[in-house]
């Protein structure tokens, strides 16, 4: 008689389950990690100042885009 050398299927689902739980988290950890740490940084600061210095329009302009188009035809 010949041995299977396959485990049996629960054991194949359990260890999926395992590594599903070890994947998600572990993302979930990273994550955690990551939004721990300092909201802001001098270099983003920096690069804040430096796209304000360079900036041909204040932010205040209502004018650029879309925005206070009708949704509404007009029929002219």
């Amino acid at each position: 008689m010949k041995q299977d050398d396959e485990p049996p299927v629960w054991i194949t689902v359990i260890k999926l389950l395992i590594g599903a739980a070890v994947l998600i988290g572990g993302v979930g950890l990273v994550l955690w990690w990551a939004a721990q740490g300092p909201v802001n940084s001098p270099a983003l600061e920096q690069a804040k100042e430096a796209a304000r210095a360079t900036s041909p329009k204040s932010g205040s302009d209502k004018s650029w885009g879309i925005v206070t188009d009708s949704p509404i035809r007009s029929n002219r």
